[in-house]
């Protein structure tokens, strides 16, 4: 099945924390709790991160899309589910980026495999840089839930 990754808004850190442990740990996109985009394989750090180094015009680093583990407290096994929460700098950045210039040579890149439709990729790239755009305009907390 691959891993699960969902994107969404919510405020501070410990109000998503107590959502999250009120609803057994359950997507908030999946579970309607939360605005979000529910963007199945595209990885929270590198497969984002490729977009946003394209758009960007520099090569890919971690810190493109820097965040930090937020829910649960710590996640020994891996397999989730978890949260992390975004830099500000990670969400404006995001923000930024032109989905219909970035989509085609965003499918090229490895995380994709080469069975990527870049229409497809654009429009959930448009979904997620619109939802960045509204964290910053409503001064939320842009989130990824993630689980295998």
């Amino acid at each position: 099945m691959g891993v699960l990754y969902d994107y969404f808004l919510c405020g501070e850190p410990a109000q998503m924390r107590q959502l999250l442990d009120e609803h057994s740990g359950q997507s908030p996109v999946i579970a309607g709790l939360c605005e979000g985009v529910d963007a199945k394989g595209i990885d929270y750090t590198v497969g984002l991160g490729q977009a946003v180094a394209l758009s960007q015009g520099v090569p890919w680093s971690v810190d493109l899309m820097a965040n930090e583990l937020v829910w649960p407290a710590d996640d020994d096994d891996g397999e989730g589910p978890f949260v992390i929460v975004y830099t500000r700098l990670a969400v404006e950045l995001l923000a930024k980026v032109d989905a219909a210039r970035v989509a085609p040579p965003w499918a090229l890149t490895e995380e994709f495999g080469g069975r990527a439709d870049p229409s497809d990729l654009a429009h959930v790239l448009a979904e997620l840089t619109a939802l960045a755009r509204k964290a910053i305009a409503e001064d939320k907390h842009l989130y990824c839930w993630c689980s295998l």
